[in-house]
């Protein structure tokens, strides 16, 4: 695929930040700002996926054809209703955003928090664009994407990020790992899982932070959502 661009979205930052709406201070701007160059400067973004076929128990359960991994919870067998296929996908900003995230804690809280909230934009950044270009493959097959469903989101348990990875086989291929406590290394990478159906799905709910009322939008003053984004 094309090289991968790190890009942050400024709201989608201010709102890993907390952000509620209003003035937002030029100082945590400029703090933004500063995150996202040191970010492009040492991530070195790497991505691994793989097409998986379905199997279906007669209760339902879902499995991936080759394999004895079940993806577990009602959610995911919702998501993947109309699906014979589907592709596990994992990507990474690379070990140095780690390293500098670490370094930035013992001298900066403060800084540090900014650039956590960047890093985490970043990857999220990285998935979407892994997922266009997967998505050119398949669009002249006649088939559309799902979500993309991570472990954790739902009823589908943080754990299965480790079946995940040895299924991509990610720390030979990208660098990424799990440790003993299913924390994944380097910590700002994605697992994910994307189904392939033959009809459109329903358009999602985009978020907050790609609405052009973000910074003034009287529901975020109060702590909700129009649910229109």
């Amino acid at each position: 695929m094309e090289s991968l661009c790190i890009t942050i979205n400024e709201n989608e930052a201010l709102k890993y930040l907390g952000y509620k709406g209003g003035e937002v201070p030029q100082d945590l701007i400029q703090q933004i700002s500063w995150c996202q160059e040191r970010i492009r400067e040492i991530a070195a973004p790497r991505w691994v996926s793989r097409t998986f076929s379905l199997k279906r128990d007669p209760d339902g359960a879902l499995f991936l054809e080759g394999t004895s991994f079940r993806l577990p919870g009602k959610d995911i067998q919702e998501l993947l209703a109309d699906c014979q296929e589907c592709i596990l996908m994992a990507a990474t900003l690379g070990s140095q955003v780690e390293v500098f995230l670490r370094q930035t804690q013992i001298t900066d809280m403060g800084k540090a928090l900014v650039l956590d909230s960047c890093a985490s934009c970043a990857i999220e950044n990285i998935c979407d664009q892994v997922e266009e270009s997967l998505f050119k493959d398949w669009k002249p097959k006649g088939l559309f994407f799902t979500d993309r469903f991570s472990p954790g989101y739902g009823d589908m348990p943080i754990s299965c990020q480790r079946d995940f990875c040895t299924l991509l086989d990610t720390q030979r291929r990208i660098g990424l790992c799990v440790s003993g406590s299913g924390i994944m290394i380097p910590r700002k990478s994605v697992t994910a899982v994307i189904g392939l159906c033959k009809n459109p799905p329903k358009k999602r709910f985009r978020g907050c932070e790609h609405c052009r009322l973000f910074r003034t939008c009287a529901y975020r003053k109060e702590g909700k959502t129009c649910g229109k984004a």
